[in-house]
């Protein structure tokens, strides 16, 4: 799985979200690692993706830059029990101007030729991104909804239980 985090896992308080209100929208404030700690945790995700975690490799793939590495990993671990590493946690280089979906497609590809054998599902919440997606022959899921539409079947259960479910 691909998962991108902010409104997809997180999201934004409204003091956040305030800083988005100005024209031009203030970036800095937005991204200040502690209003992003504060950042609520979209209950449906945190219902379904620790089934996920147990079961599947996650890559979360983020348009927020390095700066911001340490309080997303802590707010990762205090929400949804996961600890990252560079490999599990991709975000853009500090001083990177691209779009982030400029960012997230060059760093699909080279997810593509490092496991070029997996078939990959995406959980994102840029309209944008999901065409990238397609384009990439990556399922794509709309977030945070799919949550909504989730849940993981546990592997003990009887086929018979499986199809009545």
């Amino acid at each position: 799985f691909i998962i991108d985090i902010d409104s997809t896992l997180a999201k934004a308080t409204p003091e956040r979200e305030e800083c988005l209100k100005s024209d031009p929208p203030d970036w800095d404030g937005f991204l200040k690692p502690e209003l992003v700690a504060t950042d609520f945790p979209i209950k449906e995700a945190q219902r379904v993706l620790p089934e996920i975690l147990r079961y599947h490799q996650v890559i979360f793939l983020t348009g927020r830059n390095e700066g911001l590495r340490e309080v997303t990993s802590k707010w990762l671990i205090e929400h949804f029990d996961f600890h990252t590493d560079h490999n599990s946690l991709l975000m853009r280089p500090i001083g990177n101007e691209d779009l982030p979906s400029q960012y997230k497609r060059g760093q699909l590809s080279n997810l593509f030729y490092r496991f070029p054998h997996i078939a990959w599902i995406a959980i994102d919440d840029d309209l944008y991104m999901v065409g990238i997606y397609i384009e990439l022959g990556i399922i794509p899921l709309m977030a945070p909804k799919c949550w909504e539409h989730m849940y993981v079947m546990k592997p003990d259960l009887e086929t018979e239980q499986v199809l009545r479910r």
